[in-house]
């Protein structure tokens, strides 16, 4: 005959394994989750500070390029044309833009 407390003996042994496997996986994917979501935080944040970084790069280099803080006027000796060039310029030999005589800028 068959014993009715050993079949809840057996029952409760396999409900017991599935409760501690609960208790150990729950806590365990919870901080599986987390941590993964962290550390997409972080590399959002990262990813965003590089963005914000090349944006300001750009936009330096914008202005930059539209400013001339140094401008220089001469006039050619030949024609009298009075043009203006920037100090970056100065020691190169460009044409008039009057006459195209070959000037030395000062």
């Amino acid at each position: 005959m068959l014993d009715p407390f050993a079949l809840f003996t057996g029952l409760g042994g396999i409900i017991s394994f599935i409760f501690a496997m609960l208790v150990i996986l729950i806590p365990v994917s919870i901080y599986l989750t987390q941590r993964n979501t962290y550390q997409s935080r972080i590399e959002l944040k990262r990813t965003n500070d590089l963005l914000e970084k090349i944006l300001e790069t750009i936009s330096d280099q914008g202005h930059a390029d539209k400013e001339i803080t140094d401008v220089i006027t001469m006039t050619c000796p030949n024609c009298k044309k009075v043009f203006k060039y920037g100090r970056n310029h100065s020691g190169k030999i460009k044409p008039c833009p009057g006459c195209g005589l070959k000037i030395t800028l000062e």
